[in-house]
């Protein structure tokens, strides 16, 4: 969100905002899911927990690390853009002369951080707004469980959140993620915003991005409990596709990798056996088309942007 405020990205944003969301979902799922499980979102750990696929006594710590390191990541924001000084470009104190603000003040920059809602949307619609996004990524992680391999299930991740940030991040910014709105929250009342982060619509706002997709993500993996187990039971000797990332496994280190729903083709290996051209051959089957069409939008967006400022001359 810093770039895209301070470059004055404007409608732009509503493309690029999502697009950059998802591929950084997708790189910290890839990443993070062999050693961790992927848990960024303190609404995916407890939901899954709540259904027995994540260990309730890891809940807490997890969910403490996913605050603290959403705080962290809210204080590099700020030291990196707090005062840009090379030519042509803006830092939060060039952008707002000093005059820390929230939305709808045209020189805001609050929104950096934190979401909040628009103007014309009430905050009962913000709230299920918050309860049907998360509950949709929610479907789509348990989705993505079974998708064989962790390069798929960080492309089916990342690619669900940059849909759902498509279509349901206008009214209130799309926080879907407890730690990513609160923790960076607090510190830009720390860091200069004061009360008015949470004093918004007489503190009536703050607590939805929170409680949100808490309930939201209860409510997708119930969904997703429900229409799975209502599917035709399998024969007793066919095998089903084994988890594909460890967000429910106590040893995350330890998967199979999976391709299957290829004209029938079932092909399976342990991690430490898989054979490198059949891993080619995963990457560009799967993550080469999304990072492609990641990079052809962003160059659709910067040529409009060139034709813009031109028009505007």
């Amino acid at each position: 969100m810093a770039s895209l405020t301070l470059g004055r990205a404007g409608k732009m944003a509503m493309v690029a905002g999502p697009l950059g969301w998802g591929l950084a979902l997708f790189l910290a799922v890839l990443v993070s899911g062999p050693i961790s499980g992927g848990h960024v979102n303190p609404a995916v750990s407890v939901s899954l927990a709540a259904i027995g696929k994540f260990p309730l006594a890891k809940v807490a710590h997890y969910v403490v690390a996913q605050y603290l390191g959403a705080f962290m990541g809210a204080v590099l924001v700020y030291w990196i853009y707090i005062d840009v000084t090379w030519d042509g470009a803006d830092g939060i104190e060039q952008f707002d002369g000093g005059v820390r603000a929230v939305l709808p003040e045209p020189s805001a920059t609050a929104h950096i951080f934190a979401t909040f809602p628009q103007a014309h949307v009430g905050t009962g619609a913000a709230f299920l707004d918050q309860l049907m996004g998360t509950a949709l990524l929610l479907v789509a992680i348990r989705t993505a469980q079974s998708t064989g391999s962790p390069l798929q299930a960080a492309s089916v991740i990342g690619a669900s959140l940059t849909a759902i940030g498509l279509g349901l991040s206008h009214n209130c910014m799309g926080a879907l993620n407890p730690a990513r709105d609160l923790a960076p929250r607090v510190f830009s009342s720390m860091a200069g915003w004061g009360a008015s982060v949470f004093s918004i619509r007489g503190y009536n706002w703050f607590w939805v991005p929170v409680l949100g997709p808490h309930l939201g993500g209860l409510l997708g993996v119930l969904i997703f409990h429900f229409f799975a187990t209502a599917a035709p039971a399998k024969a007793d000797n066919q095998e089903s596709p084994p988890t594909s990332i460890s967000l429910d496994e106590d040893k995350p280190g330890r998967y199979l990798l999976s391709l299957h729903h290829i004209e029938g083709l079932r092909l399976k290996a342990y991690k430490e056996d898989l054979d490198l051209s059949t891993e080619q051959s995963m990457y560009l089957s799967y993550v080469a088309p999304i990072l492609f069409f990641y990079y052809f939008s962003i160059k659709v967006l910067l040529s409009r942007k060139e034709t813009f400022a031109l028009s505007r001359r």
